[in-house]
């Protein structure tokens, strides 16, 4: 049970980036330091927001901190030392708001796009200084959690006292994927990816599930499950996806680092000019940031990176066969390496830079811009908030065993 101090009994003494507070006392102030740390990238459209006080009166405290400008670069946003007016001990709430694109202010329940919501539990003890690490993190976005709970590192409402992961364990690992029968699966699980979709959902489903517990999506439209998989080691089956409205979306996918990899199979049957196996793409004014996986003509594969005017593109000579083709893009340094069945095809160099946060969901098999759909099937999804060396990327292509063609 949290013991809530009076309102009036908090003041914010002091707001500092960067620097240390010294007290003016020997005697040990009496204070509660609040870090906030953004793991969301900064971009000049963001503003955070710091309310302090009670649990039942946090949610329409006044803000006494607003915040526009850049985070460092460990993305430190900035930290807040709160006094209370005389030495008793008591805890109350700390409610951080990151609004992007929009007044912190405005983020409500009906309408939370673009706003993280962190609230964690603080307290002062007499003559000690107590310290509270607040992270804002990208699987919050769009996530607002009623007053009694915070959205905590995997996405989901939990306590307010702590941030971890609401599953057991942490992460909810499809279990069936942990007893070593699906030598892919297990070469895949081993290198800890953020995502990863097999397509392997019985006929009729309607959601894509992540195995790694993180962030499922929906199958709209006519995508057809059941099919034959890429697999050599695993009867795992794919989805097929009609060149039209078939698409997989995932609304809550997390917001990558610079350095990520994008590893998937894909049969493509069309004959579109470019059709997209996925993308994320959010448009600022007149400028895009994400990504997307085609396949331009006289290509394998192509992958891009849009960082506002910014755009790069490595691409893959076209190969000459029927069946599966693996590709893996690896971004990191300034640097795209596309792979292709395994082996590095072409490496891009770029000025790279801190990547804006993107909040639009991550579509499979579909362009939400309006370029050609896939016509094929894609299977065993992964996303990776590193860069795997060749040597992973060599491993998990020789644990999915031969097969070529459907």
């Amino acid at each position: 049970m949290i013991r809530q101090p009076k309102a009036e009994r908090l003041a914010l003494a002091l707001v500092v980036l960067g620097t240390t507070f010294a007290a003016s006392s020997c005697r040990t102030p009496t204070q509660a330091t609040i870090e906030i740390v953004s793991e969301l990238a900064y971009r000049p459209d963001m503003a955070v927001a710091v309310q302090l006080g009670t649990l039942a009166e946090v949610e329409s405290a006044p803000a006494r901190v607003v915040t526009r400008g850049p985070f460092d670069a460990d993305g430190t946003v900035g930290t807040v030392v709160a006094l209370p007016s005389d030495a008793d001990d008591g805890e109350f709430v700390v409610r951080v708001v990151l609004g992007v694109g929009r007044d912190p202010a405005t983020c409500i329940a009906a309408d939370a796009k673009g706003c993280v919501v962190v609230r964690r539990t603080a307290r002062f003890s007499a003559h000690e200084s107590s310290r509270l690490r607040v992270v804002l993190r990208p699987t919050c976005l769009g996530t607002f959690c009623d007053a009694q709970t915070s959205c905590a590192r995997d996405g989901a409402c939990g306590s307010l006292e702590s941030d971890q992961e609401v599953g057991d364990g942490g992460l909810g690992i499809d279990a069936s994927l942990e007893g070593g029968g699906d030598p892919y699966a297990v070469a895949v699980l081993a290198d800890r990816p953020r995502h990863f979709y097999r397509f392997d959902e019985p006929v009729g489903a309607t959601v894509a599930k992540d195995a790694m517990g993180r962030a499922d999506g929906t199958y709209q439209g006519a995508v057809r499950l059941g099919v034959t998989g890429a697999l050599g080691t695993s009867e795992n089956a794919g989805a097929y996806f009609d060149g039209r409205d078939a698409s997989v979306v995932i609304p809550k996918l997390e917001d990558l680092p610079g350095a990520s990899t994008f590893e998937l199979w894909a049969r493509d049957d069309g004959d579109a000019s470019d059709p997209t196996a996925f993308e994320r793409l959010d448009r600022v004014g007149g400028e895009s940031f994400g990504y997307r996986l085609s396949r331009p003509p006289e290509s394998e594969a192509a992958f891009a990176v849009f960082r506002g005017d910014l755009v790069q593109t490595a691409a893959a000579p076209r190969l000459r066969f029927a069946g599966y083709t693996y590709v893996v893009a690896v971004t990191a340094f300034g640097e795209i390496t596309l792979y292709v069945d395994g082996a590095p095809a072409k490496r891009t160099t770029f000025k790279d830079g801190p990547p804006a946060p993107v909040l639009a969901p991550f579509v499979v098999g579909k362009s939400a811009t309006g370029r050609s759909a896939w016509r094929g099937t894609i299977d065993e999804l992964a996303v990776y908030d590193y860069p795997l060396t060749p040597q992973q990327i060599q491993t998990h292509r020789l644990a999915a065993g031969t097969r070529k063609s459907p």
